[in-house]
């Protein structure tokens, strides 16, 4: 596992005392799913390297990125399931409304996805641009619309700005009150 991590089943384990003042670690016989990988820093008494366990939701995550097809549940899967292993996934990113072929991969240690250009170069790719691009595409219409929307717009600022004026002109004497009564207690009158 050249430092890949591998979205496996794992044993729960527990501690079981085996006499002696020794206690060994046994499955209790459920599991959980987790990233599994090695932590190549520290080694047990024989040098082996000691397992890394990492809980991500990793499913979740993806769902964030402009990924092409990533709303559909087969392509999701399919997707899913190499990334699980811990491999390189072709996609198809959506970016700028024009479709950039991709390599992913999962990076559980710091939570997230990394991801390649078709060169091998690390791209850039941010969550909130899939956001970007559903309100983009949401708002592809047609001129005529386009004209409307900017119409009614306008109306609604024009009665927007029609009220707070008149508001403003409302509290225009219950300000000339307040101050005046801010200058007769500086004077030290009794203020009612």
């Amino acid at each position: 596992m050249d430092g890949r991590y591998a979205y496996r089943e794992q044993p729960k384990m527990e501690k079981q005392d085996i006499g002696e003042g020794k206690t060994k670690m046994v499955p209790t016989g459920e599991t959980y799913l987790a990233w599994r990988g090695m932590d190549f820093k520290s080694a047990d008494g024989y040098g082996n390297f000691n397992p890394k366990v990492i809980f991500w939701d990793h499913a979740k995550e993806i769902q964030k990125y402009p990924i092409k097809g990533v709303d559909e549940k087969y392509d999701l899967s399919r997707i899913l399931r190499a990334i699980e292993k811990g491999n390189r996934v072709d996609i198809v990113l959506l970016r700028d409304g024009q479709e950039t072929p991709a390599k992913i991969v999962a990076n559980p240690r710091m939570m997230r996805f990394d991801f390649y250009d078709s060169n091998g170069q690390t791209m850039v790719v941010r969550q909130v641009e899939k956001q970007k691009l559903a309100q983009t595409e949401k708002a592809e219409l047609t001129p005529q619309e386009v004209q409307r929307a900017a119409i009614a717009k306008a109306a609604e600022q024009k009665q927007g700005a029609g009220q707070s004026q008149s508001a403003a002109e409302a509290a225009k004497p219950k300000v000339a009150e307040q101050q005046q009564q801010g200058e007769r207690r500086r004077q030290g009158q009794r203020v009612a």
